[in-house]
């Protein structure tokens, strides 16, 4: 697993979470080996196994956090889905590495 080595942005994206999960940009993923992802505004749920996540289930991450989602296949999987109020997600990827 990749922490602490930096690896070159690739994209960056702010999602907008409400009600209905949603996912990452393939478009984005697909070219990064990690997405770090800051929870700019209000709590989300988030499941990275392919699940869908609702409010009261997942993995919960509170505004004002950031964690990294590994490798592309939990990027394809990710979703998010807001705890109470819409949520915002500023997301850089970053490269793979060569």
């Amino acid at each position: 697993m990749l922490t602490n080595v930096s690896l070159p942005a690739t994209a960056y994206e702010e999602v907008t979470v409400g009600a209905t999960a949603v996912g990452l940009s393939a478009a984005n993923y697909l070219v990064a080996e990690r997405a770090v992802i800051r929870v700019l505004t209000n709590a989300v749920n988030v499941r990275r196994d392919g699940g869908v996540p609702t409010a009261a289930s997942g993995l919960n991450y509170a505004a004002d956090v950031t964690f990294t989602v590994y490798g592309q296949s939990d990027m394809a999987n990710f979703r998010a889905v807001q705890v109470a109020g819409g949520a915002t997600l500023c997301v850089t990827y970053e490269g793979k590495m060569r």
